[in-house]
């Protein structure tokens, strides 16, 4: 799952093409139980999810987002700048 926050290593995360955000947002394995019954997220992946090391969501700093104005233009047509 993709997290609103930084991931705790710069670059081991999730980004965007269309909106040229970097691979620093944080990511959360979840289980299909889990997201079922919308439990809670306890914790990020720390690093490459092959890595298998976590750190608690409520150590993660700074808000990693997409551009939507970016978004809204690539979906009219207009293409990635």
């Amino acid at each position: 799952m993709m997290l609103p926050q930084k991931a705790p290593i710069p670059g081991t995360g999730w980004g965007c093409v269309v909106c040229k955000l970097s691979g620093d947002g944080a990511i959360a394995l979840v289980c299909d139980r889990c997201v079922e019954t919308r439990a809670a997220i306890v914790d990020a992946c720390r690093g490459y999810l092959k890595d298998g090391r976590r750190t608690p969501i409520a150590e993660l700093a700074g808000s990693h987002a997409h551009d939507a104005r970016v978004h809204q233009d690539f979906e009219r047509g207009e293409g990635v700048r």
